[in-house]
């Protein structure tokens, strides 16, 4: 190799030493969260993009959470609370969702699209009193499981693996009406696996931050936690329920991207394979190709031109 492999590789992720230095204060003075969140998330997403090509940038964001954060067991559980919140407020607004029988609306296509295929592939004829009995028994199991609300007992759990939370909607399909539900079950999983914790950090914190308003953070302490907590909030629309919302700390967060760093760069060291972007910005193409991860070069495809 023309350059030193290690050298390259401290180089490249030089960069990324302000930010943290920039958080690090930000932490210690505990100022402007949703800068911080900003921070954190910018910098995870273009380390994700950076190790892996393939997927949607939400699937390359978890996966690069899961792969190298040291908090992979916390990032792949469900957080039960916010899946039954918005199971409630698809409740609410079913009377909207389906107009009239065997029509479906649809306000926010990327959002409900799991929701929307759990009504085609659930097997229930596609009717708001059909679809609201099969939502009402989902909520009802979860309930009866999981702690959902803040005046429930804090020995029910509140987050558990996607496994275990369609085990426990199956287990009580399965004693409800001979099975009614079993197919319901069935197509209810890509909407529980939509609320890992790995995936709400994505929607609720990274797409919040970057494309909407901001991180609805209410009123966590959200410098003074270390791990991830569910706080009680109240909804009018779903008056007078009290529910619970994980919300991820910024000791945790900083945490997490620290970790990511120094372990993405623990495995380029290890591999001795560089991601296309630092190998062409640091390398010479005609000496050093035995070092370019070959996967993350994009392919290409075909042009289409349009009259």
């Amino acid at each position: 190799m023309s350059v030193n492999f290690a050298e390259v590789i401290d180089e490249a992720f030089r960069q990324y030493e302000p930010t943290v230095e920039l958080l690090k204060d930000l932490q210690a003075r505990e100022l402007n969260p949703q800068e911080f969140v900003i921070l954190v998330c910018a910098r995870l997403d273009s380390l994700s993009n950076l190790a892996f090509l393939e997927g949607t940038q939400k699937s390359k964001f978890i996966k690069f959470l899961m792969t190298f954060s040291q908090h992979g067991n916390a990032f792949r559980k469900v957080s039960v609370p916010d899946l039954y919140y918005f199971l409630t407020k698809r409740l609410l607004i079913l009377p909207g969702t389906i107009p009239q029988p065997g029509r479906v609306h649809v306000y926010h296509p990327t959002e409900e699209k799991e929701f929307i295929s759990f009504i085609w592939k659930s097997g229930i004829s596609i009717t708001e009193e059909d679809i609201e009995n099969a939502l009402l028994f989902l909520l009802k199991v979860l309930k009866k499981v999981y702690r959902i609300a803040p005046n429930q007992s804090l020995r029910m759990p509140t987050a558990d693996t996607p496994k275990s939370v369609v085990k426990c909607l199956r287990e009580g399909s399965n004693t409800y009406r001979k099975g009614a539900y079993d197919k319901a079950v069935r197509a209810i999983v890509p909407v529980v696996q939509n609320f890992t914790l790995g995936a709400i950090l994505y929607s609720e914190y990274r797409c919040a931050s970057i494309h909407r308003y901001g991180v609805n953070m209410y009123e966590t302490p959200f410098f003074k936690e270390k791990t991830p907590h569910w706080c009680s909030f109240y909804d009018e629309d779903c008056a007078p329920s009290r529910f619970l919302k994980v919300h991820f700390p910024g000791p945790f967060l900083f945490d997490t991207l620290v970790k990511c760093i120094h372990n993405y760069k623990k495995y380029l060291r290890k591999t001795r394979k560089l991601p296309a972007d630092l190998f062409f910005q640091s390398c010479d193409v005609m000496t050093d190709l035995e070092y370019l991860d070959q996967e993350t070069i994009a392919m290409g495809k075909a042009a289409k031109i349009s009259p």
